[in-house]
């Protein structure tokens, strides 16, 4: 039982929110929730009651209250104790990453990585916020705050994506190059083709999930839509209604071990996720190091 943990269900409970207590703490809703989820599934019992008028304590949550506001008190009169008896003093600020994304990458495989990244890095403090693109060129004012932007190599050289970068004293580098594959139900007469052209698209029906780079690029006539839903997808998939693209990493993490699916190389220009950050200056260290593992699951 951490006492992480335990500091947020009682923040929860004197401010009646998950997400005044995300604030307080400078993290996530999906953070907190999971906190909370995991403090019920190791006491087997239901402590938080949500609303849409917010959170509130179950009667066992009440119950529970107090103990856990005497665990951090022991805790706090612990640490405090102990502190002439230090060896070493050492600074325990929080690093805090303020992490901008664009809305076709605000999904499962974004969020589940940043929640256990933090997780296992329990002195990072990762803001994540998704905004349309030319809101991003604002908020990245700090050494901290960096931007991941899903783009193909022709639109990096549109002179106006360039002359935006240079007014908002912004430079960007290249994280991670993704092939775009073709997903399709193993019985279709799609998955007999060993190779995607171009061409093929323009005739082909599309379903492109949310969670697909740069959706709206590829949709090419009337027939062709966005279905944000996995499951609806998958179920159209079925049926042979078309087809959707993702990356391999998508696939993977979309449709694991499911050897009813599989995906086909196509004629596509490849993925570019690209950083922005200003320019100028050094990412630390610690924001180094989250997009070298963020680079792992792209």
């Amino acid at each position: 039982m951490k006492t992480e943990h335990l500091e947020y269900f009682i923040d929860i409970a004197i401010s009646g929110s998950l997400s005044k207590t995300a604030e307080r703490f400078f993290t996530s809703h999906q953070m907190i929730r999971k906190s909370i989820k995991s403090l019920e599934n190791e006491l087997n019992v239901k402590l938080i009651a949500t609303s849409n008028q917010g959170s509130s304590l179950t009667e066992a949550g009440e119950r529970f209250l107090q103990y856990a506001q005497a665990v951090c008190q022991l805790t706090d009169d612990l640490q405090t104790e102990l502190i002439p008896f230090t060896l070493v003093k050492k600074k325990c600020e929080k690093k805090i990453i303020e992490f901008y994304v664009t809305p076709y990458l605000t999904d499962n495989m974004v969020l589940n990585f940043v929640d256990e990244y933090q997780n296992s890095n329990s002195k990072v403090v990762i803001e994540l916020q998704s905004l349309p693109i030319t809101n991003i060129y604002h908020q990245l004012n700090k050494p901290y705050a960096v931007s991941l932007i899903p783009t193909i190599e022709e639109a990096i050289l549109d002179e106006k994506f360039c002359r935006d970068l240079q007014n908002n004293g912004l430079d960007y580098f290249i994280l991670a190059k993704r092939a775009l594959y073709i997903c399709t139900y193993v019985k279709t007469e799609w998955a007999k083709k060993d190779f995607y052209t171009l061409a093929e698209f323009e005739k082909t029906p599309l379903l492109i999930s949310s969670n697909s780079t740069l959706n709206t690029n590829f949709i090419y006539n009337k027939n062709q839509q966005l279905v944000n839903s996995l499951n609806a997808q998958k179920n159209l998939l079925k049926k042979g209604t078309g087809i959707t693209i993702v990356t391999q990493k998508e696939f993977e993490f979309y449709y694991p071990n499911d050897g009813k699916y599989l995906t086909i190389p196509t004629e596509l220009q490849p993925i570019w996720y690209i950083c922005l950050y200003p320019q100028g200056i050094s990412l630390p260290e610690y924001v180094q190091d989250f997009l070298k593992h963020l680079e792992k699951i792209l």
